[in-house]
This record gives structure tokens, C-alpha cells and sequence, in this order.
């Protein structure tokens, strides 16, 4: 039990009870998750749709799997691919581009939808808040590695003249350190330098 709430079945029907077994939310959906901070993914007819305790819909996503809320953020699969939304259902990464999330408050997500990574293009990436204003762009990056929690990112940027080296920005954007191509290759993952 989360809130209170765990999900049940009655008649091929999913709703929620409380400790007792007294139905708090009447069984609706064809099938609902947990609560997590305070929210629950349930689903029907092919739609997701997130609901807080009370069992009111705050948003939906057709053709959708949400997970479980942690931060308030939530990583979503769609037919375009992975995206990210918030507790209010504000898409942070559209389904189908790239994202990295640096903490909480603050990801880092690509202007252009994803391709495989043996055929990427250089793109545009942002570093935006949890409202989607943008803190910082970065231009020509092919990829990114960052760990949720770790103060610091790296960005893959090419040269015009093909050449390939990595910036090393905090949570707020600001470029702490630039690595060769060379020594980027020396690391598997998240570069962390004190």
C-alpha cells in the first residue's frame, strides 16, 4: 500500500483499496499501477493516463507506457520512442529524441529526433529547466553521457573539420573542462574529474 492505496481487480476491472479492502477509487481501468509520489499510471483502451488519490485524470498519452514517477519526472514509451514528462504532464524530451537527465531540475535534451548511433548526425542540445526554459545550447554534439545525480555531463561536439572532443559541464551548463578526442577515448562512461 502506497497513499493509503494498493491496485485491485473486480470483475475484470482495476481500481484501488485501503488497508481495510474498502474501495477508495471504484475499479475503472483495464489495469492500474502503484502510487508513486502520490501518482498512479492506469490504463485503458490502449491510453495511459496518470491519476492522483483522489482517482482524477491529470493527463493522458495515447499508445503510451509511463513509468513510475520518481522526482517527478517519469520516462515514457511511445511508438517514436522514450520521452520525458513531469508530474503535470509537461513533456520535458518528446518521445523519440534524445535525453540525459542531469538532477531534478534540470535535463539535458536534443532538438532532433533520435537516429542509431552509428549513424548520428550532430545536433543541437539544451540544457533546460523543469519548465522547459532553456539555461544553456550546445551545437554539433552527437552524443551525451550523464548519470542522474552526478553533478557533471559530457557532451560529444564535432568540429567542422571532423574532429572529436568532449565538453565537460556542470548542472548548471558551465563548461568545466574540454578533453581530446584522445583522452576521451581513456574512459568508459560519465567522466567525473575533481
Amino acid at each position: 500500500f502506497t497513499h493509503n492505496r494498493a491496485p485491485a481487480r473486480d470483475t475484470g476491472l482495476f481500481g484501488y483499496i485501503d488497508q481495510s479492502g474498502a474501495w477508495v477509487i471504484e475499479p475503472t481501468w483495464d489495469l492500474a499501477m502503484p502510487f508513486s509520489e502520490g501518482l498512479a499510471v492506469v490504463y485503458s483502451d490502449d491510453r495511459a493516463s496518470v491519476i492522483d488519490t483522489n482517482g482524477r485524470v491529470l493527463f493522458s498519452c495515447d499508445q503510451a507506457y509511463i513509468e513510475p514517477f520518481e522526482g517527478g519526472l517519469a520516462h515514457v514509451e511511445t511508438d517514436s520512442g522514450s520521452g520525458l514528462v513531469t508530474s503535470t504532464g509537461r513533456f520535458l524530451a518528446i518521445p523519440g529524441h534524445d535525453y540525459a537527465i542531469m538532477d531534478t531540475s534540470r535535463v539535458l535534451v536534443c532538438d532532433s529526433p533520435s537516429e542509431p548511433i552509428d549513424q548520428r548526425s550532430p545536433c543541437n542540445w539544451r540544457l533546460i529547466d523543469r519548465d522547459g526554459r532553456t539555461i544553456r545550447s550546445y551545437e554539433n554534439v552527437t552524443h551525451v553521457k550523464a548519470v542522474m545525480g552526478v553533478p557533471l555531463a559530457v557532451l560529444f561536439q564535432r568540429t567542422t573539420s571532423g574532429y572529436v572532443y568532449a565538453l565537460i559541464v556542470d548542472h548548471s551548463g558551465v563548461t568545466r573542462d574540454v578533453l581530446s578526442y584522445e583522452e576521451t577515448m581513456m574512459f568508459n562512461g560519465v567522466i567525473v574529474r575533481s
